[in-house]
């Protein structure tokens, strides 16, 4: 199966990946930089930049059989401020909403 991951670069995602390898899968990794996420997945991991866009995204779901949406910003480290609090739930919020309508817009994968 082929598994889009987001935030495949986090404290999760870092867990995650290996094991998904191990049974087989092959992934795509959503990600900020490509050459950090490289540099952390490995060479077997297929990277798509964030920055690529809705455009970007949605053809790699048309590759894709399956998501894990692990994105956000880290919640260690740092006051829970309100500023905090806000920036956490946005940046889970945003991902979503952009995953939900690229998939609603996306072929199948063949």
């Amino acid at each position: 199966m082929r598994v889009l991951i987001t935030g495949a670069t986090g404290f999760i995602g870092r867990a995650l990946v290996p094991i998904l390898r191990r049974e087989g899968h092959q992934l795509i990794a959503l990600v900020r930089s490509e050459e950090r996420a490289r540099s952390l997945l490995g060479a077997e991991v297929e990277t798509v930049a964030l920055s690529s866009g809705a455009h970007g995204l949605k053809q790699a779901l048309e590759r894709s059989d399956a998501v894990v949406n692990l994105a956000g910003e880290a919640i260690m480290g740092g006051r829970w401020t309100e500023a905090r609090r806000r920036a956490l739930v946005e940046s889970r919020v945003q991902l979503t909403q952009q995953l939900v309508t690229a998939i609603s817009e996306a072929q199948s994968p063949s």
